[in-house]
């Protein structure tokens, strides 16, 4: 996914595939049945105290994968995202933005971001990330382009997505409240990797006007 600069991208995943509307349904403060109240529409800013930051994560995956093991060298076919260490440097916030192997997570995994803003339905989920893309996630479905398949799902409370990259990792998105605090979100996104230890960077929000 191809996600340039500040420009927002409105990425209705699947649309061509399911016929989905442009954007959700009328918000709802209701959770799936069972579920209880879960309410994640709102802007949400980040609390950047309690976050890691994208740019350290990236950093110390790099510098875990040229590490030696067993006191040997990793060998040369080592990989980060899908792709040569040596290249990981690339998904770094500024640094060589425009491009994109295909196999890369989608820009608002690796970059900074100071703001979510988030409309839930009945159906759906939108998330705007920050002006980097909006994505309209359908719960309980799959849907797939040439970029990911993506499979969104609440499970327990939890709005889980979940984005295959062909030749490429596995992303996982997760958004919680804090069980108790609902002005306070958790973003958590893991990055399955083949060829060193997954990476996961916990981001914390606050709801605009309540922090």
């Amino acid at each position: 996914m191809n996600l340039k600069g500040s420009a927002t991208v409105v990425l209705v995943i699947g649309c061509a595939l399911v016929g989905c509307a442009s954007t959700p349904s009328s918000p709802s403060s209701a959770g799936p049945a069972g579920m209880g109240l879960v309410d994640l529409s709102g802007e949400w800013l980040i609390d950047e105290a309690s976050s890691d930051d994208p740019a350290d994560e990236l950093e110390s995956i790099t510098e875990a994968s040229r590490e030696t093991r067993s006191g040997s060298p990793i060998s040369v076919g080592a990989s980060v995202f899908g792709i040569p260490v040596g290249d990981v440097t690339d998904l770094l916030p500024e640094r060589n933005r425009t491009a994109n192997t295909g196999r890369d997570p989608p820009r608002h995994v690796t970059d900074a971001i100071d703001a979510l803003d988030i409309l839930q339905s009945t159906d759906s989920v939108r998330v705007n990330y920050d002006g980097l893309g909006t994505f309209l996630y359908r719960n309980g479905e799959t849907m797939s382009d040439d970029n990911a398949s993506v499979h969104a799902q609440w499970r327990r409370g939890r709005y889980v997505v979940e984005r295959q990259i062909p030749n490429g990792p596995l992303v996982t998105e997760e958004f919680r409240l804090d069980t108790n605090d609902a002005s306070r979100l958790y973003w958590v996104v893991s990055v399955k990797i083949a060829s060193a230890k997954d990476l996961t960077i916990t981001r914390v929000f606050d709801r605009a006007g309540e922090s």
